[in-house]
Parts: structure tokens; C-alpha cells; sequence
């Protein structure tokens, strides 16, 4: 395989946007457990093997791509990506995935996913338009010669929406833009059905009855407190917030319902030191106690909006000792108790 396969990739760039790095440093230690030069890997794609692995950031989607299509010929498997998607947690991706887990169906898996892509970057375009009505599961087709990517993108959602319903999900079919002249049995067996290559659309067709399996994990009252955090999240990437205070936001909501989340620990679910994450901080004016406050009174106001759910519950989520607690967080932030605070948010 030619290291620079993708012609006219550059002219690319700014329509294919970024991407979150999970799946880049998964992909990495793949790599590197087989004995094979990871820092290779990252300079084939055009990465320093820190940008590749930094935890809570995102990078370029067509080094993304062109990462998984180097991996495949470093590590000598044209099924790299195929292999490599069916063998992912969704849970990986943090609140996203969390949020299509405790999703009640399949399809409201795909609609709350598809509704908070923006979370994973500005380069996932998955189109879910014609799923509820015909079935019909679309992905982007540029670059049309990602055949890792695609089948890594293919291989990922069927593992998940098996592992989460506990059902053999076969699809009708599915169809890719790409070519693949090898090893077409083992992608067909896999998916359960009639694969198609070379054609216009990248798409996968899903029967009616497993669009509405139950899934397992499913969770009303945690989705419901995803939702809002996620909610959250996206209207800050709309106001620009940069991508690392994004992560750090998100790593201090989920940790805030386990306890009154701390510099180490968040540090820690970022996979950098505490040091590095202070340096991040001042570098975007703020700092961790700063942030831990914005964060849950975001939350907060997100949180009453819901009339079901009470303070202490509330207080719990954001990670206080007792309602009061709460309700002396909620004067400092607003100068509002929480009811108040409760009737003023609803008025908006």
C-alpha cells in the first residue's frame, strides 16, 4: 500500500473536520502490542505519537483515516479495521456512548446518538433520516477510498447494537463506496448479509422488528440525566468552548455523581498528570475549582428544568453531601435558592 494513497486528500481538509482520539490511541496500542513501532504509525499519518495519544482531544479526520489505512498495511491485515471495530466498547466514548446504551431501543440508540454526534467531533456525518421509515442507516462517502474506516465504522455499530440487545442483528444488506478485491466472505459472514461494493452510498438496511428491540442496558431515569449533560456539552461546542475544556466538563459530570470529583481524578480518567492538567487550564484562563463550579451549575440549571426530579436527588448528581450543601452552592452561584432557581429556569 502506498504511504500517500489518498490523491487530493488535502483539498479535503476543511470539510472533513475532526474527530476524538479514543479510538486513534486504541488503535496505537494495537499496534504496539504486536511488537510494531506505534511512533511509526503516528508519523505515517502524519501525527507526532503525542498528538495520536492525547487523551481528551481531538485531531484531523483524514489523519484519522489515513491512520487506520497505515496500521493496515504496518500490521499486514486488509481486515484491520473490520477486526478492529468488532471488538470495541461503545462505553470508550464516554458520554456518548453512555447515552446509546441506556438508550431504551435500537433506534432511539441510533437517534440519541446520531442527536449528540457533535460530542466526538465535527467530522462524524451519519444520516438517520431514512432509518425510522425504511430502515436505512447512512454514513458520509468522502474519501471515498477509507475502506479501513468504513468497515471499522460498520463493524463497531453492528457489535454494539448485538452486544447491547443480545440478539444476533443481521442486516438486510449493506453497501460501501469502496472496493475491496480480498477477503469479501469474511466481511459478509459477519455482518449476516448480502454486502455490495464500488457503489454510491454507504449504507446499512435494518429490518423493522430488531429497530425496535429493547436494549439490555437500557435506563430511563440515567438517560435522562446523560441527556442533559450531553445537551449540555453541545451547546457548549455551539458557543465555541474549546475541545479541552469540553472533555474536562464532561469527566467532572460524570464523576460528580460518585463524590465531589478531584483534580487527581479527573486527571487520571484523562490518561495525563495532574500537572498537565492544571497547564491546560491556565492555558484557557481557568482553573479546576473554577471549572468544577461552572460545571455544576450548568448541571444544576439543567437539572431543574426537570420538575421530577428533587433537590436532593439534584445535589447527588452534582456530587454535594446533602441538599443544603446544594442549596448554598445555588446562593453563591445565583443568589437564588433552588426553588427559585427552579421557577426562573422553567420561566426561560
Amino acid at each position: 500500500m502506498e504511504l500517500n494513497f489518498f490523491k487530493g486528500l488535502s483539498s479535503m481538509k476543511r470539510r472533513m473536520g475532526s474527530i476524538h482520539t479514543v479510538r486513534a490511541r486504541q488503535l496505537l496500542q494495537l499496534v504496539s502490542d504486536q511488537g510494531l513501532d506505534a511512533r511509526e504509525l503516528a508519523k505515517r499519518a502524519g501525527l507526532s505519537l503525542r498528538e495520536a495519544q492525547s487523551a481528551g482531544e481531538t485531531m484531523p479526520m483524514e489523519k484519522f483515516v489515513t491512520l487506520f489505512e497505515e496500521a493496515a498495511s504496518l500490521v499486514n491485515d486488509d481486515l484491520l479495521g473490520f477486526r478492529f471495530g468488532q471488538t470495541r466498547d461503545p462505553r470508550d466514548m464516554g458520554l456518548l456512548g453512555y447515552v446509546g446504551v441506556s438508550s431504551p431501543t435500537v433506534l432511539s440508540l441510533f437517534e440519541n446518538t446520531i442527536r449528540y454526534q457533535r460530542i466526538l467531533g465535527s467530522a462524524m456525518r451519519f444520516d438517520i433520516s431514512y432509518l425510522r421509515n425504511n430502515g436505512l442507516f447512512r454514513w458520509q462517502t468522502e474519501p471515498r477510498n477509507a475502506k479501513q474506516y468504513w468497515e471499522y465504522n460498520t463493524a463497531n455499530c453492528l457489535n454494539q447494537l448485538r452486544a447491547a440487545t443480545g440478539v444476533q442483528i443481521k442486516p438486510v444488506r449493506a453497501s460501501f463506496t469502496h472496493e475491496r478485491a480480498n477477503d469479501r466472505d469474511e466481511v459478509c459472514a459477519y455482518l449476516g448479509c448480502p454486502v455490495e461494493w464500488s457503489t454510491d452510498r454507504n449504507e446499512i438496511e435494518f429490518r423493522p422488528s430488531d429497530l425496535s428491540l429493547g436494549l439490555k442496558s437500557s435506563d430511563q431515569r440515567l438517560l435522562s440525566v446523560l441527556n442533559n449533560s450531553a445537551e449540555r456539552v453541545v451547546e457548549m461546542l455551539a458557543e465555541g468552548t474549546s475541545a479541552t475544556l469540553t472533555e474536562i466538563r464532561e469527566v467532572l459530570a460524570k464523576q460528580a455523581a460518585q463524590g465531589r470529583p478531584t483534580s487527581d481524578a479527573v486527571a487520571s480518567a484523562l490518561g495525563i498528570s495532574n500537572r498537565t492538567l492544571s497547564r491546560r487550564l491556565a492555558t484557557e484562563g481557568t482553573d479546576f475549582r473554577t471549572l468544577l463550579d461552572e460545571t455544576r451549575e450548568g448541571l444544576a440549571r439543567e437539572y431543574l428544568k426537570d420538575v421530577n426530579m428533587s433537590f436532593g436527588e439534584i445535589a447527588y448528581l452534582l456530587g454535594f453531601a446533602d441538599p443544603s450543601s446544594f442549596s448554598a452552592a445555588c446562593k453563591r452561584w445565583t443568589g437564588k435558592t433552588p426553588t427559585e432557581l427552579r421557577k426562573a429556569t422553567l420561566r426561560q
